[in-house]
């Protein structure tokens, strides 16, 4: 309210006011840009305001509302002009684009791609075809090739690996397909005009890792290295070529031998390269000293029983030997350890031991002891003994045609000595069980049909189990 006094050269004076009303800035929103095929329509939205005036009016199906439908033939930007009763008034704008979608998303490889731990890989895609106001981009997911499942992650350059999305889990196979549409950085995959093409299988692997003893035997230091990881833990038929101090070539799980004299100069490096390129290295330069630990062994022995092979072993003094690994080897040469026992550390009497191994497998399997002092070295302490088993009534499951496939079903390629009803379980590789059935053996070797239809993508262990037997194989789904 404002108010003015008027004073005339006689002294009279006469009072009058006015009132002035401000009224706020408008805040108009029109909402986000828009992207529609050729020939559809979309609604628009305004805010801010109770009056509006829309333009250009042509391809409105209202100017006067805060909602209209748009349907341009051609990218157009709509301006809204909203007021607050007749006082003030804002604008603001929106644009619709408009696609001709004749795009094609293009074509993608279908070889399967392996990345390795801590590496990233760019798909591509060729011959793609761009609509007007369109992007290409694609899509990680847990879908088949041909249609998007629970996606991991997107991207607008095919860059990817296994730090993309938390919930990658390797060793599984995804597919990462292309899309093309409106959109900005990525196309909007909600948008009508959005197409998909045909994706590529894409595995992320564990790192390759090596575990390793290094075991005293007398003067002389044993470095036991077992390879796991990378493309090898995948297929397992696969292989990793060892460069360094050992050369040749082992599978996952498999380990290998470097014998070493006894040396402050002594040292070792070893380079596991994969199948598909993944590489890792190992180095030491500081290798055990072989000092004697005063063991005295009086036997260690073995005996094939019918569900398992039974050790044992007996001492007349262990002071300063804190524990003894049980090993096993299947072929003589690659050792691993199946058990650890805690040591009495008694001297001048004796002690027996015992340990039942019920991983049992026809033909020939080796064992030795090893002793482990209290200051942690590990020293061999006993001749290798094999146990020879013969082949049991049941069955030998030889092999899954193929194990890595697209298709529905597979052949079990099984050898059984009798006619039995022999379980089949499917397990992911988390341990989960996804299908279970059974089959009905006939003498000989025969292959039977495995049914994979209800199997998404991914890898997955197929055991066959009955109460004399057990064996497990691997299987790839591709998709």
């Amino acid at each position: 309210m404002y108010y003015v006094n008027i004073t005339d050269d006689n002294g009279c004076t006469v009072t009058d006011s006015a009132e002035a009303v401000v009224f706020n800035n408008q805040s108009v929103n029109a909402g986000e840009d828009k992207y529609i095929c050729l020939g559809t329509e979309v609604q628009l939205f305004a805010s801010g305001g109770n009056s509006f005036a829309w333009s250009p009016g042509e391809t409105l199906s209202a100017t006067d509302v805060f909602n209209p439908i748009a349907s341009p033939s051609e990218t157009t930007t709509y301006e809204v002009v909203v007021g607050e009763g007749t006082e003030c008034s804002g604008s603001d704008s929106v644009t619709v684009f408009v696609t001709d979608n004749e795009s094609e998303p293009g074509t993608m490889s279908s070889d399967t791609v392996f990345v390795c731990a801590q590496q990233t890989v760019q798909l591509s895609v060729s011959n793609a075809v761009f609509g007007q106001n369109e992007v290409l981009g694609y899509v990680l997911h847990a879908g088949g090739l041909s249609e998007i499942g629970s996606i991991l992650a997107l991207s607008p350059d095919g860059v990817f690996s296994s730090a993309s999305s938390p919930s990658i889990e390797p060793n599984r196979v995804y597919s990462v397909t292309p899309v093309i549409g409106p959109g900005d950085n990525l196309p909007d995959l909600d948008n009508e005009c959005l197409k998909i093409g045909k994706g590529q299988p894409i595995v992320f692997l564990n790192p390759i890792e090596f575990e390793q003893n290094e075991i005293c035997s007398g003067v002389e230091i044993l470095v036991v290295t077992v390879v796991i990881g990378g493309y090898g833990e995948f297929d397992l038929e696969s292989s990793y070529d060892i460069t360094g101090s050992w050369i040749g070539t082992v599978k996952f799980g498999q380990g290998f031998t470097t014998t070493f004299s006894q040396s402050p100069d002594n040292s070792y490096s070893f380079t596991a390269t994969d199948q598909v390129g993944c590489e890792r290295t190992i180095a030491s330069d500081d290798l055990p000293n072989c000092d004697v630990v005063p063991l005295e062994l009086l036997s260690f022995d073995g005996q094939a029983s019918f569900d398992h092979n039974l050790l044992s072993w007996q001492t007349a003094s262990e002071v300063g030997v804190d524990a003894y690994q049980l090993q096993r080897s299947f072929d003589g040469t690659s050792f691993s350890t199946i058990a650890s026992l805690p040591a009495t550390q008694q001297s001048g009497s004796s002690k027996s031991y015992q340990h039942a191994d019920e991983d049992v497998r026809v033909g020939i399997t080796y064992y030795r002891l090893v002793e482990q002092s209290v200051d942690g070295m590990l020293s061999i302490c006993s001749q290798v003994i094999s146990l020879q088993r013969a082949a049991a009534s049941g069955f030998d499951f030889i092999d899954i045609v193929p194990s890595i496939t697209s298709a529905d079903e597979v052949q079990l390629l099984i050898d059984s000595e009798a006619q039995a009803d022999i379980q089949v379980s499917v397990f992911d590789y988390t341990g989960r069980l996804i299908l279970e059935t059974e089959i009905s053996s006939l003498i000989g070797r025969e292959t039977y049909p495995l049914n994979l239809s209800s199997l998404l993508a991914g890898a997955y262990l197929v055991q066959l189990g009955s109460d004399q037997n057990k064996a497990v194989r691997k299987l790839v789904k591709l998709y």
